[in-house]
């Protein structure tokens, strides 16, 4: 609007001030004015064509800004549903774990019973006899016998139940990943409130973790996190976890892990790890 009231304007001055020149200034100075009219109004038309320009380039950054946006909303989407895939993936593994982990319990159990009932058979085949009463009533005698007198052998000790969880630390650091999980598996399944559930959860992610087994070890890993938030072993396992999904080459879920960690426990342990690992990133 600006440009056509210029216009105008200067078309008016453009008519009325050669008429008005003619009778009081000579023609080249007329003509002077003429071309410096003729100067503004191009230059008034340009800088209107660069502030539309300008405009039109903001709305076309505004409108790039929010495709980028949509493309990030449907690509966190699609990550969402991908997690949802695995996460009911492992736990149907889970479910068919904890089955093998409640077999193996039975087949303990029945050897300790077995290995008991043998330990009774020999302790009574073992056991003194004494003298034998006829049918008569008659008392008889038994024979001395001479030379070194027999002693009977000492009873087995009896067998001593290993706490499942230091038998689960023990075939961990042997390396005996499957193991290892299926002993602190027991532990948490007769503890459900013991005092060291928490570590048993986190030995769970280190196991499967040792297996290269990191969609699985994400997951015990988020039981620690989200079950025992004040836990020394909370940032361990976030630790963990960030590591797990840059094994599996989702840096961009490993940086926004190993960023929480300093967020929520900046003073830990794991802190320096993190800044190191995020380091990387940049």
């Amino acid at each position: 609007m600006s440009l056509i009231l210029n216009k105008k304007l200067l078309g008016v001055i453009g008519i009325c001030l050669p008429v008005f020149l003619a009778n009081c200034a000579p023609q080249d100075k007329v003509a002077m004015l003429e071309r410096r009219i003729d100067g503004l109004v191009l230059e008034n038309a340009s800088l209107n064509k660069k502030i539309n320009a300008m405009q039109g380039e903001q709305a076309m950054t505004l409108k790039s800004g929010q495709a980028d946006l949509y493309n990030r909303v449907e690509q966190v989407e699609a990550e969402i549903l991908r997690l949802n895939g695995l996460i009911e993936q492992i736990e149907y593994r889970n479910k068919q774990d904890k089955q093998e982990v409640m077999r193996f319990a039975s087949e303990v159990k029945e050897q300790i019973d077995k290995i008991n009932e043998r330990n009774k058979m020999m302790n009574e085949a073992m056991a003194p006899v004494g003298p034998e009463i006829p049918d008569d009533g008659r008392k008889v005698t038994a024979p001395v016998q001479t030379g070194a007198p027999v002693v009977a052998p000492p009873a087995p000790a009896p067998v001593k139940e290993v706490n499942p969880y230091d038998r689960g630390v023990e075939l961990y650091k042997q390396k005996d990943f499957k193991e290892a999980k299926k002993s602190f598996q027991v532990y948490i399944d007769k503890n459900p409130n013991g005092d060291k559930l928490d570590s048993a959860y986190f030995w769970l992610g280190d196991c499967e973790f040792g297996m290269g087994r990191y969609e699985e070890a994400i997951l015990e890993y988020q039981k620690v996190i989200s079950k025992f938030s004040k836990s020394n072993k909370a940032p361990a396992a976030l630790l963990k976890q960030a590591m797990s999904f840059e094994k599996l080459g989702d840096k961009q879920s490993a940086k926004i892990l190993y960023e929480k960690l300093l967020k929520q426990y900046p003073k830990s342990e794991q802190a320096p790890v993190a800044q190191k690992e995020l380091a990387k990133f940049k």
